[in-house]
């Protein structure tokens, strides 16, 4: 299995030009900067698709806190760390 795979993308002008800027000054190339973009932006939305899915299942799933709850327990932490630092 080959360890990368090529694919063709669409870029604003404005956007190309400000890439190879970048890759200009970083002695990386277009492709190269770019692979690495989409793999942070990829690895970050992932993560959060799979938190927000988490919480979706717990919805489900019956737990859950009112808002009231949550505030109380937070105002308390708060507190408690006020303390600490006095």
């Amino acid at each position: 299995m080959p360890s990368s795979t090529t694919m063709t993308i669409r870029l604003k002008p404005e956007l190309k030009g400000r890439l190879e800027k970048l890759s200009g000054m970083t002695r990386r190339s277009n492709s190269f900067l770019a692979a690495e973009a989409i793999e942070a932006y990829v690895t970050q939305e992932l993560e959060f698709m799979e938190m927000v899915q988490e919480g979706l299942d717990a919805v489900e799933r019956g737990e859950v806190h009112s808002h009231e709850e949550v505030m109380a327990e937070m105002d308390a932490n708060v507190e408690e760390a006020r303390r600490r630092k006095a």
